[in-house]
């Protein structure tokens, strides 16, 4: 399998990787097909730390409190100057299909008459950028899996990220302070998810824009995927 010869390969190559059954290595697939082929190599996947797109903690591959999850990230423009919130005049924004996701279907059926809420199932009728910047609140929302690039692209053009989805891993929640930035929701509570968003208080939601451009989220956008290299991993 192409997974043992690559592992026997950096272990030839790379004498750290001894030193600790890989215990102290990280790989990264987002997603299923190659988190598959990865656990059937048991060294790699029980010792190594998987980076992955999907952190559920139902995710059959993935291991709590060793793996991490992190979001997608797509390469675009940095928005220099971010709407401000007096210019978001809708409460909230999602699109995307909702054939592969329960939890969606609900979302749709439930607010796609409320004129606060931009929901579409597939593309949006505008440019998808714009719907992030006239928002306030940008759903990321459980399809099949929870690994799209929503979340990135909320942080990226200010809009706050509203995560609804049940037993997920939150990425890099040992560095970041999620609710101070974001909103959970259960699943659930899609029905009440209006009213859970006006109820957070002016200055709350204001704190958490701010938080947005905040140095600890920033420093996320920092890193490059030249800044790894194959001795890293």
């Amino acid at each position: 399998m192409i997974q043992n010869m690559y592992v026997s390969k950096v272990r030839s190559e790379f004498e750290f990787w001894n030193a600790s059954g890989g215990a102290d290595h990280f790989y990264v697939y987002c997603h299923s097909i190659g988190r598959d082929a990865a656990s059937k190599h048991q060294e790699l996947h029980h010792n190594s730390i998987q980076v992955t797109c999907s952190s559920r903690y139902f995710q059959r591959l993935y291991i709590a409190h060793k793996d991490i999850g992190l979001p997608q990230v797509w390469p675009r423009q940095h928005e220099q100057v971010l709407n401000p919130p007096d210019a978001r005049y809708k409460l909230v924004f999602f699109a995307g299909r909702v054939q592969n996701s329960l939890a969606r279907r609900d979302l749709l059926e439930q607010w796609k008459n409320d004129s606060s809420f931009d929901i579409f199932s597939g593309s949006s009728s505008f440019p998808y950028k714009e719907g992030f910047r006239r928002s306030r609140y940008c759903l990321h929302v459980k399809g099949y899996e929870l690994n799209t690039a929503r979340v990135s692209d909320a942080i990226q053009h200010g809009c706050v990220p509203v995560l609804i989805s049940n037993y997920n891993d939150l990425p890099l929640a040992n560095i970041l302070d999620w609710s101070k930035f974001s909103v959970i929701v259960n699943e659930r509570d899609i029905p009440h998810l209006k009213k859970i968003l006006l109820s957070v208080s002016e200055r709350t939601y204001l704190n958490m824009y701010k938080n947005l451009e905040g140095d600890y989220i920033e420093s996320l956008g920092d890193i490059s995927v030249s800044d790894f290299t194959l001795a890293d991993i």
